[in-house]
């Protein structure tokens, strides 16, 4: 699911971790074989380097997408990919698949639906007011002469639930005034928002919503996908995560009114800057962690948290990081099964492929400890052009600050890396154990601001 952030899924490939440097491909295991040609290819070959290049020019790979999730909750007949939760491997698991480039569909052009009929949904979806169809009861007791025709399926009208942020009392266009395009993705295009009563600028997100029911293509997003995610995000009120003031449902889109974020990705960041030295590295993961922490004590976990889903508020500051891009997110309530997340940051418990696994929170504190890893050596831990080899360095937790750019790197950082880091997620530091940590302490940082309401 793209970012409902104001930040666009772009549907061009670009780097979704710097490359290694030569010594640190070295230093993690002899050079991989060619990968299996039925897997699909995670990363373009490297070239071997002679040397490690700086950090300033490590170069940029094709970027693999994030991994499509399956649904924890299956609805019978509505299946938008492959059912990984059997615990078949499928060739060390295909977790990556291209996004559509195509653009998404003007207003007015959904094709019409020729052969209309019911649609049987399971009582979860019933539940919300936007998952059901607007068919009319038939009148009760009436003669069998009178019966009332068959209901014909049409649009649903959504009513805002209790906490929704949906806006039904005035159109869109009447509150904002709708500017330049910010960015767009295959299935959503992002606008510059301005509140015509205070001129406060916004993010406007615009997506597309199937008709319900509507069969949709293997990584697109069925209405009910959408509208989950835009439910988790009505919830989320915190200094280090992305707040969404409103949204509207007109027509056959959603408009999501988002804070609006000028500094781009910590990816991008990162690739510009090569590493951060401690201290700025110890700014930016603290607040990431504070963003994990509130979203754990939501329930909430994110399972897709990499560099570019962390948002600058402002370009080159990394004073402000904000946490986004909620497509994979899910309440854990008894425990986890989908194999989702991208490959480099993935936890090795998502990947076990063990029919029965469950996972939990554990997996957002993996990832953090891969982008500590990024933020101080400017490459990634675990790294491999065979996929198989990758996802076997992961579950072994097998990498290595043999880089000779670790050398400046203290032991107190390398400490909190090797306490994510861990394979056993039991062992693995939580949120609130890792903000207590020497290498945060060693920053001083005042304590976190509360969220003080609606913004």
């Amino acid at each position: 699911m793209g970012n409902l952030c104001g930040k666009p899924d772009s549907s061009s490939p670009k780097a979704s971790v710097p490359a290694p440097p030569a010594s640190a491909t070295a230093a993690a295991g002899p050079a991989s074989k060619a990968p299996d040609a039925s897997i699909t290819p995670l990363l373009a070959p490297t070239p071997a380097k002679p040397a490690p290049p700086p950090p300033q020019q490590l170069a940029s790979p094709k970027s693999p997408e994030a991994i499509p999730a399956v649904a924890d909750e299956k609805p019978p007949g509505k299946r938008r990919s492959q059912d990984l939760d059997n615990g078949v491997k499928h060739e060390e698991i295909e977790l990556l698949k291209q996004k559509s480039s195509e653009p998404m569909a003007p207003v007015g052009n959904v094709a019409p639906v020729n052969s209309p009929k019911a649609v049987v949904e399971p009582a979860a979806e019933r539940a919300s007011p936007r998952a059901s169809a607007g068919c009319a009861p038939a009148a009760s007791g009436a003669p069998p002469s009178q019966a009332a025709p068959p209901a014909v399926p049409k649009e649903p009208v959504s009513q805002p639930r209790p906490g929704s942020k949906l806006r039904t009392d005035v159109k869109l266009r009447d509150v904002y005034k709708l500017g330049k395009t910010l960015g767009t993705g295959g299935f959503s295009v992002v606008k510059l928002a301005t509140d015509r009563a205070t001129g406060v600028e916004y993010a406007c997100k615009i997506m597309a919503l199937p008709p319900v029911g509507q069969e949709v293509g293997e990584n697109e997003n069925t209405r009910e996908d959408i509208f989950k995610e835009i439910d988790l995000l009505c919830g989320m009120n915190h200094e280090n995560v992305i707040f969404l003031k409103e949204y509207f449902e007109e027509g056959n889109k959603v408009y999501l009114i988002t804070e609006l974020l000028t500094g781009g990705e910590l990816l991008e960041a990162v690739l510009k800057r090569g590493s951060y030295s401690e201290a700025e590295a110890r700014l930016c993961f603290v607040q990431v962690l504070r963003g994990i922490e509130y979203l754990h004590s939501k329930n909430v976990v994110h399972r897709d948290l990499k560099l570019e889903n962390l948002l600058l508020a402002k370009q080159d500051d990394i004073s402000l990081v904000k946490i986004a891009d909620f497509g994979l997110a899910k309440h854990a309530v008894n425990g986890m099964q989908t194999i989702c997340g991208t490959p480099q940051y993935v936890a090795p418990e998502v990947i076990v492929g063990a029919k029965g696994h469950v996972y939990g929170p554990g997996v957002d504190m993996w990832s953090a400890g891969v982008v500590l890893y990024i933020l101080l050596g400017g490459y990634p831990p675990f790294w491999s052009d065979s996929e198989p080899q990758l996802f076997d360095m992961i579950r072994k937790g097998k990498y290595s600050f043999g880089d000779p750019v670790w050398n400046k790197v203290s032991e107190c950082a390398k400490d909190l890396i090797r306490k994510l880091l861990v394979v056993d997620p039991t062992k693995r530091l939580t949120a609130t154990e890792a903000l207590q940590h020497q290498f945060i302490l060693e920053g001083n940082f005042n304590p976190p601001s509360e969220p003080k309401g609606p913004r």
